[in-house]
């Protein structure tokens, strides 16, 4: 896979490969050497001025080299769920609204407060819910003077609000939800707010990791291919993998295929092959799943 790079005002412009060099069956990308030849130099002009600053070399160093680990290896999703009970989730189900307010009018349920919250709600980052905050809270504000239950909710959304705004800046990855909890594998840093007190001990924050099954999990090749082919009879296979977990084959599975051609200095790639050579085909799989890769040669004569 090629990238165009342009500079404008140099009058520059070329096609560059995403993988500066591989070794063996690794990739290096340029956006890793660039990082790289950035801190080596960010390093240099630190170790010249470290010692103004009475600062000892040795320990810097230290400091760095966990802060690039943790920076690394500590990528976490945010999530946020605003929480109901069932009494008030009963109840905002039971005030309709008019269809023509729901994102998807045609739909056979009945459109309802509680689907109209949850659609501002749901899925959004943290500025898009602070840009529609205020009508969450307009129309419970309004509610509230008709089925006293709801001040509670009110008063708990604003202070849900305040939390977020205190404590996730605009721009910071993190989805919020109502009534909802994280179901794809990876790490979080979550948040949960009930919305019925106003009472600020009813919020709380943990840490955790939801894994990708692995049991009962496997990557086949979705046809066998002939030991060489011509592009031209390529077309005709399916040169696809398919994700299966307890015997049953993965809808929408995300699985990866990449494509080699053999030689050192030879670069993956997403796109099937288009000249002739001999080539490694690896699928991999990702998402909620996780299992062995599957590598095979493909041939194009």
């Amino acid at each position: 896979m090629t990238n165009l790079v342009q500079f404008p005002g140099l009058g520059l412009s070329f096609e560059l490969s995403r993988v500066a060099f591989s070794i063996g069956d690794m990739d290096i990308y340029w956006y890793g050497v660039c990082i790289a030849f950035g801190l080596c130099l960010a390093l240099v002009f630190a170790f010249r001025r470290c010692t103004e600053f009475g600062i000892d070399a040795d320990s810097m160093v230290d400091v760095i080299l966990i802060g690039v680990v943790l920076g690394i290896k500590g990528e976490a999703k945010g999530y946020v769920t605003l929480v109901l009970s069932d009494k008030l989730r009963t109840l905002l189900k039971m005030i309709p609204l008019p269809r023509k307010m729901s994102k998807t009018p045609d739909q056979v349920e009945e459109f309802n407060v509680y689907a109209y919250v949850k659609q501002l709600i749901d899925g959004n980052d943290v500025s898009v819910l602070l840009g529609v905050a205020d009508e969450v809270v307009k129309v419970m504000d309004t509610l509230k003077f008709y089925i006293p239950t709801l001040k509670d909710m009110s008063m708990g959304l604003k202070l849900s609000l305040e939390l977020i705004r205190r404590y996730l800046p605009e721009g910071a990855f993190s989805r919020i939800y109502l009534d909802e909890q994280p179901v794809d594998s990876g790490s979080y840093i979550a948040g949960a707010v009930a919305l019925e007190s106003g009472d600020l001990n009813t919020a709380g924050v943990a840490m955790f990791k939801i894994k990708p099954k692995t049991e009962g999990v496997r990557l086949y090749w979705a046809e066998d291919l002939p030991a060489g082919m011509t592009l031209a009879e390529a077309e005709a296979h399916n040169v696809g993998a398919l994700l299966e977990s307890d015997g049953v084959v993965v809808d929408n599975a995300k699985v990866t295929c990449t494509y080699k051609k053999k030689g050192l200095f030879s670069s993956k790639s997403t796109e099937f092959p288009t000249q002739p050579g001999i080539y490694t085909q690896t699928a991999t799989v990702s998402g909620n799943y996780s299992c062995e890769k599957i590598t095979r040669t493909i041939v194009i004569n």
